[in-house]
């Protein structure tokens, strides 16, 4: 079964909303999501919110193979 509409956010895992205590970042990214859910969207969708993770590595690490 697909989500009607998924919001990607490349965060590392756990840190969907960003990191901890960027209270800026938190609301960009709720916003973002609450707007992408009013507008129609075909079933299925993964919409990119454009957020990307540049603090450090962490992202990169959790997604390595092992």
């Amino acid at each position: 079964m697909k989500p009607s509409l998924a919001c990607l956010v490349e965060t590392p895992f756990g840190l969907t909303l960003g990191a901890v205590g960027d209270g800026a970042r938190h609301r960009r990214i709720v916003l973002a999501a609450l707007r992408a859910a009013y507008d129609e969207h075909a079933p299925g969708t993964i919409l990119d919110l454009g957020e990307r993770w540049t603090a450090d590595d962490e992202r990169q690490r959790q997604l390595e193979v092992r």
